[in-house]
């Protein structure tokens, strides 16, 4: 069954929301990692909300209010999220209080908006959505999950139009971690590795409408180094299935970096004219594959300006963060 994507919304380092386009330009390094360019979230939610609502928060229900808005839909069929680290802030400020009032007098909403499906949960309640939902926290493969998820639910019967995202933040405190240990690769040099955070929503039906941003071709989720065989037959199987013919193959978009083995084995395939590193614009989270599918989609619409090359028609998206994980994604203009 072929499936597509009918709309997508996404808060990311770009300022990309609420925008017809984009420029392609690579965000503020100051703070030694990347922030979302946050919307006025007035325009989509309640203000008597907002004061109760986190970062995390705001950009998953604005992302996924926006995104149901540009399908011309009320509700989705199901909610399906992924998230890495979940809501940071909150975590952090439940965390705060419990050494502060040493684990006594304890507000009880820190702790609920700290668990990793607040997300989810916040944005049925304001739809009053009572539908299937979900929530994948797998590393960074959580929104890849979320993913194939709704697109076996979706080869089923009962499901046309499921809300996919994926979202993960940054604060000051996690970056301290982060930059201390060995979360995140890192690299230095020409193109250093930086941290960031973002929101993505996409509706994912079987159904093509006038709307229809792409079609979805496939997605696969496989571990191993580079050098592995098992690495390369389940990388080349894909690809070779997707992209048999390379002149047909426009775009890919990639999460590894120029000194990663696997690097060298894209650019071999394709060659470099045709890569495109995402995390220059959105940098390192754990689902940053989700402004990577974002990014691919506006790439075949035409709204990225300063992209390179001609406007693709089918893209390929491949991602893999500190661990051995690695997930390729398809979509190709309809």
């Amino acid at each position: 069954m072929e499936l597509y994507f009918n709309a997508a919304s996404a808060i990311s380092p770009l300022g990309s929301f609420e925008n017809e386009s984009i420029s392609l330009q690579p965000p503020d390094r100051a703070l030694g990692y990347f922030v979302s360019r946050e919307p006025d979230y007035r325009n989509t939610i309640d203000k008597k909300l907002l004061r109760r609502m986190s970062k995390f928060i705001k950009m998953a229900v604005s992302g996924s209010v926006d995104c149901l808005a540009a399908a011309g839909l009320e509700q989705p069929d199901a909610i399906i999220t992924g998230t890495g680290l979940g809501c940071l802030t909150d975590t952090i400020d439940f965390l705060q209080q419990m050494n502060e009032n040493a684990e006594t007098l304890l507000n009880p909403t820190a702790f609920m908006q700290s668990t990793h499906n607040t997300a989810s949960g916040q944005i049925a309640l304001l739809l009053g959505c009572k539908n299937l939902n979900i929530t994948f926290s797998q590393k960074n493969i959580s929104f890849e999950s979320a993913l194939l998820h709704a697109k076996m639910m979706l080869n089923g019967d009962g499901y046309r139009n499921i809300l996919v995202g994926g979202i993960d933040e940054i604060t000051p405190e996690s970056h301290g971690l982060i930059s201390q240990t060995s979360c995140m690769r890192k690299f230095e040099g020409e193109y250093p590795v930086t941290a960031g955070e973002g929101a993505a929503f996409f509706i994912l039906s079987n159904r093509q409408t006038e709307k229809t941003l792409a079609r979805f071709d496939g997605i696969s989720i496989f571990n191993g180094a580079a050098a592995d065989s098992s690495f390369s037959d389940s990388f080349s199987r894909f690809f070779d299935e997707s992209c048999p013919d390379a002149d047909h193959f426009d775009l890919l978009i990639t999460g590894s970096h120029p000194s990663d083995e696997v690097y060298h084995l894209l650019s071999e395939k394709t060659g470099d004219q045709k890569i495109l590193r995402f995390k220059d614009y959105c940098g390192e989270y754990d689902t940053s594959t989700s402004f990577a599918l974002w990014l691919a989609l506006e790439l075949i619409g035409g709204r990225v300006e300063g992209s390179p090359g001609s406007r693709p028609e089918r893209v390929l998206i491949h991602n893999q963060g500190s661990g051995p994980c690695h997930s390729l994604l398809k979509v190709t203009a309809c």
